[in-house]
């Protein structure tokens, strides 16, 4: 998946969740705040994801070429499952930057926004956009 299907999925996701969690039928608390409600929903399935994927990754990689962990972080041939995951961590942060930006409740946390040019300013462009599949 190319970053930008994971940042429109993600988009799409939020905007249909914070439909859903206007209507009369969600909870209360939902109802209060369905777009904060729909940004933290929004984010416990892609964080799991890459978190749970990083992690096998990690730990399988001894086999093979990447044998001690400085060849595993700073491995030069990438191979299609981390591309994969670099890319859908682009997507991911593109699309939590993007909210970050429009959503006051998000905007007043300033680590926030730190947190995410430091993410762009260490993610090489040609590693993260390499745009064959």
């Amino acid at each position: 998946m190319v970053w930008w299907k994971t940042t429109a999925t993600l988009l799409a996701s939020h905007a249909i969740l914070t439909a859903l969690f206007s209507s009369r039928l969600a909870p209360k608390p939902l109802r209060l705040r369905p777009s904060l409600a729909a940004y933290q929903i929004n984010i416990v399935a892609p964080v799991a994801h890459l978190a749970s994927k990083g992690t096998v990754l990690w730990l399988v990689m001894h086999h093979g070429r990447h044998s001690t962990p400085s060849q595993r972080l700073y491995a030069v041939d990438v191979d299609d499952e981390r591309l994969h995951l670099t890319r859908f961590m682009l997507g991911y942060q593109i699309y939590d930057l993007l909210l970050t930006l429009v959503m006051p409740p998000l905007r007043k946390y300033t680590t926030n926004i730190v947190h995410h040019r430091e993410y762009f300013a260490d993610c090489p462009v040609e590693y993260c956009t390499h745009w064959h599949d």
